[in-house]
């Protein structure tokens, strides 16, 4: 394909229209290629060689994602196979660094073969020694700007709860009710003041909608007292029965009609909606499960106690008495995907870019922006407003080891995040390599100055153990333009959710600006039935198949699947790709073949030599 990369240089160095940047999105290298990476190539090959035809000079960088845990995993699960041992974060390193440059080259190659055009001898890849430098700056100024903060955040989301003096609330998750700091409600339902029959000097409240629920989940008679508007339980307070605390009652838009009693029990160190009304309310987060997930912190009745087994039995029974009702409830609940066993839900100190202070600015930004195709700009424009007016955060901390440093020193309560630290370990990753973080002393970390800065003993000083979430290392690739600003960014629609708005929200943080003039937006690739391509059904189709075949059928060659992306991939956000799409494309390429030759040779007939090289690229 060397044809390709002469038309790449060949054009750059010729060609006097207006520069058209299209600035590559990066392939995750963490596999195979499969057909959305072929429709996603190709579709901008297209572009750029439109145009080229139009006299413009192209900028097209491929790039690669190239940190995270299915890297990590996928390296762990190799090196695994081999009998290696994995003694430290070094080691996990070097194994998922291997496993992703071998993709890499092989992803790389595969997009060579299929013709696309690009500057193959500058890609840009997120382990390179540049971009990680890069990436440590830039977050050393959105910290600084005050966009990045360390705060306690939930890992998952943990249904309501149980508390009461006359308030009536429903939990799946009783090991939560310890951490229970408020009761929320919707200001927008009813609420009344009812009595059970069974306990006829008792006053309950609970959601008006909900009496016909809980009477016969109960198996009692409801008697109402007295209703009223959500609005009036603002500023009304209760008492904690299991720490004696007066807490609030506050607000919520997650609580709804349809199950429990309309009441929502409020942990916000267990519940991403909860973590929210906490941040909302200005409310301190405290967790009290450990990592290995038992109680601390809470006195001798509940330390030590694991909360899905004895602590759990345990807090049922301090509240036995308060308890109405309970039986087994079957509802989807999180399981670890490699132990098969329930996880819990804990608060644990993470980093996070404030996206809330980004969201005018953001949206404002994507006002400016086009999107493509027409037929589905409207659709994508909703979408991608509604993401960025519905994220309050962005946690960009992980607890892994491949991927780029948070550069955060830590001595006592001391956090220290310092423009000479982070300066001092570009200069270590220039001069040895990016594993510096975890190899290096904190000694070396840290100049004097910044050790008199914050009176620091080395021996009190401890590293960061978090790296940064992926999405920030592939949201920052705007930067690899070198100032210049895309003309186009173009992905799948699920980038609507990802890398565009990273993108977005990173540019608008760092520089003011969206990345991007427009973005072009394509769907999903399809089977005949319009079923999405997955192993266990089995019809997942392989570009390299289609292209060269198989045992089972003669393969269609590249300028097939290239005609049956330009004919098929951009109408529809499901792209169905069949056996009768395919043999109608190759027939008409067939049809086709001569008159395109005939005319190639005609133009280079008239052509100077310069000419001569661009049509006959063209014509291969």
């Amino acid at each position: 394909m060397a044809q390709f990369a002469e038309l790449y240089t060949w054009q750059r160095e010729n060609l006097k229209g207006p520069e058209f940047v299209l600035h590559d999105g990066p392939p995750y290298a963490n596999g195979d290629l499969h057909m959305g990476h072929a429709v996603n190539k190709i579709i901008k090959d297209i572009n750029n060689r439109s145009q080229i035809l139009q006299g413009n000079k192209v900028h097209y960088v491929p790039g690669w994602d190239c940190h995270g845990l299915p890297i990590e995993l996928k390296a762990l699960q190799k090196a695994k196979k081999s009998s290696k041992n994995i003694s430290s974060p070094v080691h996990i390193r070097q194994i998922a660094r291997d496993f992703a440059l071998e993709t890499v080259a092989n992803q790389k190659a595969a997009f060579q073969s299929w013709g696309i055009m690009a500057d193959w001898n500058t890609c840009y890849l997120t382990l390179n020694k540049n971009y990680v430098r890069n990436q440590l700056r830039q977050f050393y100024k959105m910290y600084k700007s005050g966009l990045i903060f360390r705060a306690l955040k939930p890992v998952y989301w943990s249904p309501s709860s149980n508390k009461a003096i006359s308030a009536l609330v429903w939990t799946t998750t009783p090991w939560t009710l310890v951490a229970n700091r408020a009761i929320c409600y919707n200001v927008n339902m009813k609420y009344s003041v009812i009595t059970l029959s069974n306990k006829p000097n008792e006053l309950f409240l609970i959601a008006s909608a909900q009496i016909d629920f809980l009477e016969n989940t109960l198996g009692v008679e409801i008697k109402k007292i007295i209703e009223f508007d959500g609005k009036e339980l603002e500023g009304i307070k209760y008492k904690s029965l299991l720490t004696s605390e007066t807490l609030p009652f506050l607000a919520a838009s997650h609580v709804t009609e349809g199950k429990g009693t309309g009441l929502v029990h409020t942990a916000p160190a267990h519940g991403p909606d909860d973590f929210l009304v906490a941040l909302k309310n200005n409310m301190t987060v405290e967790c009290n499960v450990d990592e290995s997930g038992r109680y601390i912190n809470l006195g001798d009745r509940f330390d030590g106690l694991y909360v899905l087994g004895d602590g759990q039995d345990k807090v049922i029974n301090v509240l036995e008495d308060s308890i109405i009702h309970q039986n087994v409830y079957i509802h989807s609940y999180p399981l670890d995907w490699r132990t098969k066993k329930p996880v819990i839900i804990r608060a644990s100190q993470q980093w996070f870019i404030d996206t809330a202070a980004l969201k005018d600015k953001a949206l404002a930004g994507l006002d400016q922006v086009t999107l493509l195709p027409p037929s589905s700009a409207v659709q994508s424009r909703q979408g991608f407003r509604a993401q960025l007016e519905k994220r309050p955060y962005w946690c960009i901390s992980r607890q892994r080891a491949w991927g780029v440093p948070i550069p955060v020193l830590y001595s006592g309560e001391k956090v220290i995040v310092d423009d000479g630290v982070i300066e001092k370990l570009c200069d270590l990753i220039e001069n040895n390599d990016t594993d510096v973080w975890w190899t290096c002393d904190v000694r070396d970390l840290i100049p004097d100055d910044v050790r008199n800065k914050y009176n620091l003993k080395y021996e009190e000083v401890s590293k960061g153990n978090d790296i940064m979430d992926i999405w920030l290392d592939s949201g920052l690739s705007w930067q690899t333009l070198e100032g210049k600003r895309a003309n186009l960014y173009s992905e799948g629609v699920d980038q609507l959710t990802g890398w565009f708005q990273a993108s977005l929200l990173t540019s608008l943080a760092l520089t003011g600006e969206a990345p991007y003039e427009s973005i072009f937006v394509h769907g999903f690739v399809v089977d005949e039935k319009k079923r999405k391509m997955s192993k266990s059904i089995g019809n997942v189709i392989d570009p390299y198949t289609i292209i060269y075949g198989d045992k089972k059928q003669q393969g269609f060659g590249i300028d097939t699947l290239r005609w049956w992306v330009a004919s098929h991939s951009t109408q529809h956000s499901q792209i169905v790709i069949s056996k009768k799409l395919l043999e109608d494309c190759q027939i008409r390429i067939h049809n086709n073949k001569q008159n395109i030759k005939r005319s190639a040779e005609t133009s280079q007939t008239e052509a100077t030599p310069d000419q001569q090289i661009l049509v006959k690229s063209f014509a291969k």
